[in-house]
């Protein structure tokens, strides 16, 4: 729901800027603190009690979740860290 609307008001060329979890940067580190070990639909939640807490997708879903709301992931930054930075363009 997020991004389709995201994507509704931002006009032609607009950017998303979001910050998630995307599992592909976190090998490795999963563990710690938190694991994403429950799949739910598309995504991975740490918690099963309290899903909302802490989502995680991986890099192609969410690569075919903007392209299916018209937008395109123009760079990943903070792909070292917990939580990485998500810059889609709208296409237009």
């Amino acid at each position: 729901h997020y991004v389709r609307e995201c994507a509704r008001v931002l006009a032609p060329g607009g950017h998303l800027h979001m910050t998630l979890f995307l599992l592909d940067h976190l090998k490795g580190r999963l563990g710690d603190r938190w694991t994403f070990s429950h799949k739910m639909d598309r995504c991975f939640v740490d918690s099963l009690r309290y899903p909302e807490a802490a989502v995680a997708y991986e890099l192609e879903t969410m690569r075919a979740l903007m392209a299916a709301n018209g937008l395109t992931i123009a760079e990943i930054y903070h792909t070292d860290r917990w939580q990485q930075t998500l810059i889609a363009r709208k296409g237009g």
